[in-house]
């Protein structure tokens, strides 16, 4: 059934827009300015600000069309959450861009309050959404023209959700989510506080159970409030580009956003929330300096597209189609000065950088990550030294092994080793002990994309990197000297932030 009323629905969505715009209209009407409360207030539930659950012929006449195609959006009785229909979205690689960028999106108006709900049911099918190590934006928040890009987003990347959420490009980071479970349907629902300071939060469910929960600031300050948008945005697909497949298909049904009175139950289509124990995950604060830090994971980087392939540890499997590969460990926090790399194996070599993200084979400070002399397939042992002002942290050593394949995949994670607080104090001018307790939950990260003039993104490829944290009850006694003392534990990212930062420094390519 459908929360709104159908014929204030009609009235108003003429006005909004002029006239009724049909579901399959070609983008590039102007959009509304309207706030969004003042319209389409739900009527079974005061908290309900839209309910689309595309029954009616005219379905997200609300909201302003960015797409070129015909078929890029439409209604389907098949599938279907509830009801006779769902609402049908199809992108493929050679559709004209619409709004700059290949995209098939609706963008919802304006907001006039900072706290939101937000809901909908997805069906991927699997003969219309094949894997892709591309990454596609499937829920955009976004602050509007000269913002940069969307501060918020909802994307999947080698069938996995993850949630790329940060005030600023360099405060930007991906909590990966879930695997995508295909041909069936996946309820989200989304609790944004939008806030630039501490008390910003987004929470996050998927099919009733709670699995993020971040605190602390995803919204730019110097900008409007973000609005949303539901649909495909495939940016490698832009001037001709071309990735692992060709064509999207996706169907939304339950659309819903919800104002700040809302609850989890007005949101979700049945059932209620199991709050599993998923850890509150502040992007900039860092916690007791008595507890060891984090454990300490490696990004392996496709360096021809400088997006991060996937997280490893330890014996790591990885499959590669390609030696142009580079490495990047995230140390959270307490950020060393400089990064000794000693690799050995299958190649031999030692190399140094001294500016985050501390690549193995260097990058130019814009995010355009190097191979350098390549990473091919063989066995390999990496010796990983952080520094900070002439004094050597604990030394952390990895095992992989790289064999050759059709796709850039890490096959097995490994586990991911986490440095002890105890230093290793090296002579230069005189010798002294130091001894340092160091922690970190919080990593940096970054994309880089660029934006229209009008609300709309023409979001460009990530480059960025990869951070793990993860909980560790073991508790650490630091000592004086060189002592060190190394622990592993099992890898695994659910909620976890996987991506950071995308700058550096000049390297040879």
């Amino acid at each position: 059934m459908n929360f709104l009323n159908t014929n204030l629905r009609n009235i108003m969505a003429a006005s909004l827009i002029g006239v009724g715009m049909s579901a399959c209209d070609i983008s590039g009407l102007e959009e509304s300015n309207l706030e969004s409360e003042e319209i389409y207030k739900a009527t079974s539930s005061a908290n309900l600000i839209y309910f689309e659950n595309f029954e009616d012929s005219d379905p997200l006449s609300f909201a302003h069309h960015q797409y070129s195609e015909d078929y890029s959006f439409g209604r389907a009785q098949d599938p279907v959450f509830e009801g006779a229909y769902s609402g049908r979205f199809e992108l493929r690689d050679d559709d004209e861009m619409a709004s700059n960028g290949t995209r098939s999106e609706v963008l919802f108006p304006e907001q006039d309050h900072n706290e939101r709900w937000y809901s909908f049911s997805l069906y991927l099918p699997s003969d219309g959404y094949k894997k892709d190590s591309d990454n596609d934006i499937i829920n955009q928040w976004h602050q509007g023209g000269g913002s940069g890009s969307p501060t918020t987003t909802l994307r999947i990347e080698d069938d996995r959700f993850f949630l790329k959420s940060g005030p600023t490009k360099e405060e930007r980071v991906d909590y990966d989510i879930a695997a995508v479970q295909k041909d069936t349907w996946n309820e989200f629902v989304f609790h944004i506080i939008h806030s630039g300071d501490s008390d910003g939060l987004v929470e996050v469910w998927l099919n009733g159970e709670q699995v993020l929960n971040v605190k602390g600031g995803n919204l730019n300050k110097d900008y409007d409030l973000p609005r949303w948008k539901i649909g495909i945005y495939k940016d490698d697909w832009n001037y001709d580009e071309t990735t692992d497949t060709d064509l999207r298909i996706m169907y939304f049904d339950n659309v819903r956003m919800g104002d700040e009175n809302a609850s989890f139950e007005d949101m979700t289509s049945g059932g209620t929330s199991t709050s599993s124990d998923i850890e509150e995950e502040p992007v900039t604060e860092s916690d007791d300096s008595t507890t060891p830090t984090e454990g300490v994971g490696l990004t392996l980087i496709n360096t021809s597209s400088d997006e991060p392939i996937g997280q490893f540890g330890t014996g790591a499997l990885i499959t590669a189609k390609s030696h142009r590969l580079s490495i990047v460990p995230e140390f959270g926090a307490d950020q060393p000065s400089s990064v000794q790399f000693e690799l050995s194996g299958q190649d031999n070599r030692t190399s140094e950088d001294d500016e985050y993200p501390f690549a193995l084979n260097g990058d130019d400070g814009n995010g355009d990550f190097w191979y350098g002399e390549g990473l091919y397939p063989g066995d390999y042992e990496l010796v990983i030294t952080p520094y900070e002002d002439g004094v050597a942290r604990a030394s952390l050593t990895y095992t992989f092994t790289i064999e050759e394949g059709d796709e850039n995949i890490i096959t097995e994670e490994g586990v991911y080793v986490t440095e002890e607080t105890t230093s290793t104090v090296i002579e230069e001018e005189e010798i002294t002990d130091d001894s340092s307790s160091t922690d970190s939950t919080t990593d940096d990260g970054s994309t880089t994309d660029s934006t229209t003039d009008d609300g709309s993104t023409t979001d460009s490829p990530d480059d960025s990197t990869t951070n793990n944290s993860t909980d560790d009850d073991t508790t650490t006694d630091s000592t004086d000297g060189e002592s060190t003392s190394v622990e592993v534990f099992e890898a695994g990212n659910s909620g976890k932030k996987i991506k950071g930062e995308a700058k550096g420094h000049e390297k040879n390519k």
